[in-house]
């Protein structure tokens, strides 16, 4: 048999190359970097995270928690890796982005069905009829690949993402943070600073004065509402922030012993604490107005940014008007679609995508069925089915679709109640995980 081909080394296209080739299938697995390197990206490393260093709630009853539980039991090789380089992150599956990549490159290089081949696919007619391909080069397609897709499909749409700046932890005040989580969870795995009403409001007017990045060719903005720039969130009201990433509940300023006003919050980005990022702080702001913003607020006085937010454009499908249930195109079976280009939004749903893309090739190759091995179990009951269902519903229509990540709002909560779904969601993918050993 032909190798199947992957395009793209993020998070979806080596999950799924190491499904397909740990159960012995040959894989073609193509990545543009370092050839092609967008400026969001620092290496050429495979699964680069650019954006937070969080993959979300491992908290088991949280939509976030139950689709890494379900990922874990269909063998997730990219949780595994992310669980072996995490780092503290109090409720949250947090890695150190440098050795997370790192593992993931000794998995890919260790198997010896895997191809690794670094260099730009810049058409789909690279690759023969009937040859297997899945499409899972993310949101940061190169411009020839995504243009030869435009010309096979017109139905693409787009929304602009932001990275957060990170910072040197000892250019961090000390005397101004305290490390708590936010009610006391847990270890203490978050570093925080805590602002009076004076200190907040100085800090949100130099935000919303800062000068920022204007958008390509006088495009319009689309942002995805849990990756909003701040300086966004901040013009919608002056107290939005203390309802969002600077809110101040749950904790206690330990100069005071009251709740702040706000609460800036940085996360660990290796266990050296050698750098922070600043959560929900992604921006377009200028480099230069991101170090003077920053400066205002008490203990980043003399903050040393060792990486600036960026804006850039995230490209995703019209997914339901054009891909099956079992994520292959409805013009071409034998290709697949995974990852951010499907239209989910998310670290642990770009894995989702991938896992699943694979385990259907490898059903249709075994059993010459084209469907999702998902239609072996009750996939409703499942956040990933759930996910996968919204992406591919025909029910769905063009200018309502947005880009979705893992939440109760899938699921009919009034058959399957949110406080035991992950329990019913772990009964459905034992089923499916017992079904795909004996294969």
């Amino acid at each position: 048999m032909k190798p199947v081909n992957i395009i793209g080394g993020g998070l979806s296209g080596v999950e799924a190359a190491l499904t397909l080739g740990c159960e012995g299938f040959k894989v073609n697995l193509f990545e543009a970097r370092p050839e092609k390197m967008p400026e969001v990206f620092k290496t050429g490393g495979l699964c680069e995270l650019v954006c937070s260093n969080s993959l979300g709630s491992v908290k088991p009853e949280s939509a976030p928690g139950i689709l890494k539980s379900e990922l874990a039991a269909l063998g997730s090789h990219v949780i595994e890796a992310a669980r072996q380089s995490s780092v503290p992150g109090g409720q949250a599956l947090c890695v150190d982005r440098a050795k997370f990549s790192a593992i993931i490159e000794d998995k890919v290089r260790g198997e010896n069905n895997i191809n690794l081949v670094r260099r730009e696919v810049k058409s789909l007619s690279e690759f023969e009829p009937g040859d297997k391909v899945i499409i899972a080069s993310g949101p940061l397609t190169t411009d020839a690949f995504f243009s030869s897709l435009s010309d096979k499909f017109s139905d693409n749409l787009y929304f602009y993402d932001a990275v957060s700046p990170i910072v040197e932890a000892d250019s961090v005040d000390m005397t101004r943070a305290f490390w708590k989580n936010r009610y006391s969870r847990g270890a203490d795995d978050y570093l925080n600073i805590a602002l009076n009403k004076d200190e907040y409001f100085a800090f949100y007017r130099e935000l919303i004065a800062a000068r920022t990045v204007p958008p390509r060719d006088n495009e319009k903005e689309i942002f995805f509402e849990s990756c909003m720039p701040i300086e966004e969130l901040a013009r919608r009201g002056e107290h939005t922030l203390r309802f969002g990433p600077m809110k101040p509940k749950g904790f206690e300023d330990p100069r005071t012993g009251k709740m702040p006003y706000a609460v800036i919050q940085l996360r660990r980005e290796d266990n050296l604490n050698s750098a922070f990022n600043i959560v929900g702080f992604q921006t377009k702001m200028t480099f230069g107005e991101q170090a003077r913003v920053l400066s205002v607020i008490p203990g980043l006085e003399k903050v040393k940014i060792l990486r600036y937010g960026v804006i850039h454009k995230n490209y995703y499908m019209y997914s339901p008007g054009l891909v099956n249930f079992n994520l292959s195109l409805k013009s071409d079976p034998d290709i697949f679609i995974a990852g951010q280009l499907l239209g989910s939004e998310g670290y642990c749903e770009a894995v989702a995508g991938g896992k699943l893309a694979a385990l259907n090739i490898i059903d249709s190759i075994k059993t010459g069925r084209r469907r999702s091995v998902l239609e072996n179990i009750h996939y409703e009951r499942t956040m990933i089915g759930s996910l996968i269902k919204y992406l591919t519903s025909s029910a769905v229509a063009r200018k309502k679709f947005v880009p979705m990540n893992s939440n109760f709002g899938l699921v009919d909560t009034k058959s399957y109640p949110k406080d035991t779904f992950h329990q019913i969601s772990n009964e459905q993918i034992s089923i499916l995980a017992d079904m795909l050993k004996k294969y």
